[in-house]
């Protein structure tokens, strides 16, 4: 019985097509060791991502050691009996305010205060209101002046003009000056005229 199961393994070794036993080993060695080194470069490239996380968080300590945030921390510390000493001084003002409001001659002086800066306030404003009233009269001012030229001929032609009525007419010189004083305390000199 031993004997065929030796002859059944010889006929299947025969059967398979096999290269020389050295080569399919440095061939299955070089598979295992490209395998290898791909997993040990996306090891490396990992720990390169790692070794710069440190490195980060190594200058980020040595920052927060060597500055005076590690001081301040330690002042943060005691910031709350701090707070506390606060939180009474605050409560103290307060009374006191309290006090102030209750006392009718710091409450008048309150109000006196109160009412003078409304004032001030009404004033500054009557003063820009001036200030804009100035600003607009400046403007038509330089827009009369520009047409003082052109009125100032047009009086000279009705000055002219009036003589020569004058000399035409002597008779109603009398008339025409009373019409213009009836005129004058109704209208505008510059109503009448046209």
């Amino acid at each position: 019985m031993y004997y065929t199961r030796l002859i059944y393994y010889r006929t299947e070794c025969i059967n398979t097509i096999e290269l020389y036993i050295g080569l399919n080993a440095k061939k299955s060695q070089l598979e295992a060791a490209e395998r290898e080194q791909s997993e040990i470069r996306k090891k490396l490239e990992i720990n390169k991502t790692k070794s710069k996380t440190i490195d980060s968080v190594t200058r980020n300590y040595y920052k927060i050691i060597h500055d005076s945030t590690f001081g301040n921390l330690c002042n943060y510390c005691c910031s709350l009996s701090k707070s506390e000493k606060l939180y009474e001084e605050i409560g103290e003002i307060q009374r006191q305010i309290n006090e102030l409001n209750n006392n009718p001659l710091v409450r008048a002086m309150f109000d006196l205060i109160d009412n003078c800066q409304k004032k001030l306030d009404n004033i500054n404003d009557i003063i820009s209101d001036l200030d804009q009233k100035i600003g607009k009269a400046d403007d038509t001012l330089k827009n009369e002046s520009k047409r003082l030229p052109e009125l100032q001929q047009k009086s000279l032609d009705a000055e002219e003009q009036f003589d020569i009525f004058s000399e035409k007419f002597p008779q109603l010189i009398d008339s025409v000056k009373s019409k213009y004083n009836e005129n004058s305390k109704i209208k505008s000199s510059k109503d009448i005229v046209y």
